[in-house]
């Protein structure tokens, strides 16, 4: 079984990071923390697809990340990370 603190701990480094980035909505920084967490891990979870346009049969590529598999274990490094990151800018402002 997951450990369920695990929830407690991961929910609130999403909203430390969260009140560093105020002007983003939600799943922008949903999004964004997907898309970092996957440049900084080997393309973990990037997905290239293609989409048709209907007119001329030409095939778009576009990419996706999904992060469905990933595990919480893995992830909350990757969070604590980012805050230490932020707070390394944020003193550097300070100064």
């Amino acid at each position: 079984m997951r450990d369920p603190e695990r929830i407690e701990r991961i929910m609130s480094m999403v909203q430390q990071l969260w009140k560093q980035e105020p002007d983003m909505r939600f799943f922008q920084l949903i999004a964004m923390l997907e898309s970092k967490y996957s440049k900084a891990n080997n393309a973990f979870g990037r997905r290239e697809l293609f989409e048709k346009e209907e007119s001329r049969g030409i095939l778009f590529p576009y990419n996706i990340v999904d992060l469905f598999h990933l595990e919480d274990d893995e992830l909350e490094p990757f969070l604590a990370s980012l805050l230490a990151e932020y707070q390394v800018r944020k003193n550097g402002m300070d100064k």
